[in-house]
């Protein structure tokens, strides 16, 4: 796709729905839309043929504002608008990024989401420390859990 293709903005607040009506929700789903039409869009079908999202788009996201809304700040997260983050801003981004048509955009851009909160629930301060560079989508993240009795080893 090109860097002209623009998706056009849902505005909630037309939907027969009383949700997504605050201003920050609005604002968030606008800066969602700004990344996909910025970095996603115009190299998604690179992407797709090579089979893999380059390791850029992480710290792309996070300048975007959009990549670790709902981690705490002194581990890399990031506020919107000082709201704290909810469901319905998680549906956003979801919404705003499936326009990619992607199966595997998603997946792939919030891996972490999967590595960070057993770290954030139950590690020490000094692991919790090691996980700044992956909130800030400096570094990738993965869980590797062995279950031996259950074949998943």
């Amino acid at each position: 796709m090109s860097a002209s293709v623009e998706v056009p903005l849902v505005d909630m607040e037309t939907q027969l729905t009383p949700y997504f009506v605050k201003p920050y929700y609005k604002s968030f789903r606008q800066q969602c839309r700004r990344f996909l039409q910025d970095v996603i869009l115009p190299n998604i079908d690179k992407w797709e043929k090579n089979g893999s999202l380059p390791k850029w788009v992480y710290a792309k996201a996070y300048e975007y504002g959009i990549y670790t809304p709902d981690y705490p700040n002194q581990y890399g997260g990031q506020e919107w608008q000082q709201q704290p983050f909810d469901y319905f801003m998680d549906i956003i981004r979801q919404d705003e990024l499936g326009k990619a048509a992607s199966g595997g955009l998603f997946t792939s851009l919030y891996i972490h989401k999967i590595s960070v909160p057993p770290v954030l629930h139950f590690g020490t301060e000094a692991q919790k420390q090691m996980f700044v560079p992956v909130l800030k989508g400096e570094k990738i993240a993965a869980l590797a859990i062995s279950e031996p009795q259950y074949g998943s080893d």
